[in-house]
């Protein structure tokens, strides 16, 4: 293996900084789609949050595998590490798009994206465990040359899963106002990272016409990685604290005997809206929406929809 020039300090201070300012902003966004869940308990909000902590630990993993490149065994765990979280970004990238009925393109490419990313990161669990145990001495590093096929699938699947992503977003079907501002950030995201997806190849080419440039990093992941997960993480906090905040913005009127997901039903059912309707705009199932109702007429000793709006609105 070609030795690589070593960074001065001063560019090793930087590109530490860079990293950590990079997993500051993933961890922040974290943390407010996590304090959303105090209000809402959609499905499609864990989903981000999956997608999330995916980020955060492969940012981390790929922060360490960095500052460790050259050191045996750990050097070549930590590289494992990163293929196995961005192995999970090729289930996570797609079900956080499926799991918004607008933004649902297709549930099967979706289960073939998931079975792809699990079975990527199962084969780097398998293989790494065996070489370790059985080849490893120190001498013939795990990320040899015949390790490339299968780290450029999943590179691959991951390009697919983005542009899977990408159609899903721009062919949505908006039908409320909630999935209007969801989807209006989701594309302003989708925008931003088709933009930088070229500029990744570009520098990439230039570095090895361009020697200096090893100096500053040794992989273009390297460049990109940290900062792409930020430009998303930012635009995440934006979606965490509008996209599910619509509902709640637009609801009047208090039901202090109701769960908090009881009462975004309840607000719905005096909107008039059809069961199937609340269903869509909470994007909760239709048995969930039906036994929500049937807790809310309970507490609210009601036994229909107009004796439950009657007294909502303080007819006696």
């Amino acid at each position: 293996m070609e030795s690589l020039p070593t960074p001065s300090h001063s560019v090793r201070v930087l590109w530490t900084a860079y990293w950590i300012v990079a997993l500051i902003i993933c961890i922040v966004s974290l943390v407010v789609t996590v304090d959303k869940l105090k209000t809402r308990r959609e499905n499609h909000l864990w989903s981000l949050i999956y997608l999330q902590v995916v980020i955060v630990t492969n940012l981390f993993i790929n922060f360490v595998a960095d500052i460790n490149w050259h050191t045996p065994i750990l050097g070549d765990a930590l590289r494992v590490g990163a293929m196995i979280t961005t192995s999970f970004l090729i289930v996570t990238i797609p079900g956080f798009v499926n799991s918004q009925p607008a933004t649902c393109l297709n549930r099967r490419v979706g289960t073939i994206f998931s079975v792809l990313g699990y079975a990527m990161a199962t084969h780097y669990v398998v293989s790494a465990s065996v070489f370790f145990l059985f080849r490893y001495n120190g001498s013939i590093p795990y990320f040899g040359g015949y390790r490339y096929v299968p780290a450029y699938t999943v590179f691959i699947l991951e390009a697919f899963a983005v542009f899977y992503c990408v159609a899903a977003i721009f062919t949505a079907r908006i039908r409320t106002v909630e999935e209007k501002i969801r989807i209006t950030i989701m594309r302003r995201a989708a925008i931003v990272i088709i933009a930088l997806f070229p500029l990744s190849f570009v520098i990439d080419l230039v570095r090895y016409f361009f020697p200096p440039l090893w100096n500053v990093f040794k992989e273009e992941r390297l460049l990109f990685t940290p900062f792409n997960f930020s430009v998303v993480s930012l635009f995440f906090v934006s979606y965490a604290r509008k996209g599910f905040a619509a509902i709640d913005a637009d609801l009047s009127g208090s039901f202090p005997s109701l769960s908090p997901r009881e009462t975004d039903v309840a607000h719905l059912l005096c909107k008039g809206m059809s069961y199937r309707s609340i269903a869509g705009t909470l994007h909760i199932s239709l048995s969930t929406v039906q036994s929500h109702v049937k807790n809310i007429y309970r507490k609210m000793g009601v036994n229909t929809k107009e004796e439950f709006i009657l007294k909502e609105k303080g007819v006696p």
